[in-house]
């Protein structure tokens, strides 16, 4: 009978694995996008609904997710007002691949854009 998972072998896993997201606006070349750990999500979902709505919410993304094929990080936040003049649908492509690899729900996403923006994504506009 299967024992089950131990401890050590579940704080050993290697579980953030970089995959990668092709962003034709940024080249030809992926990026490869690498989940949140657990307190990072939780830092994000704590600052973003704190200060809703942001406007640095796909920057932000994008600076804890954006890695190079061996999960470091490009961006810094300190690139965050560069990301914000970087193309929308760049940072759209980036946000709905964090918020698919973070396993975001619905009902976060709607917290995180706030009422109206939500309400705008999902009805097309």
């Amino acid at each position: 009978m299967p024992k089950g998972l131990t401890r050590e072998q579940i704080l050993e896993a290697v579980d953030r694995i970089a995959t990668p997201l092709k962003v034709p606006e940024w080249g030809d070349e992926p990026v490869y996008m690498t989940p949140m750990t657990t307190r990072e999500r939780e830092r994000y979902e704590r600052k973003l609904n704190d200060a809703q709505p942001s406007e640095t919410i796909r920057a932000e993304m994008a600076v804890l997710c954006v890695t190079d094929a061996d999960g470091e990080r490009l961006f810094e936040r300190s690139d965050i007002g560069a990301l914000l003049e970087r193309s929308a649908p760049a940072l759209e492509r980036i946000f709905a691949r964090g918020i698919r690899i973070n396993l975001f729900t619905k009902e976060d996403v709607d917290a995180l854009l706030g009422g109206s923006e939500a309400d705008a994504r999902g009805s097309g506009a």
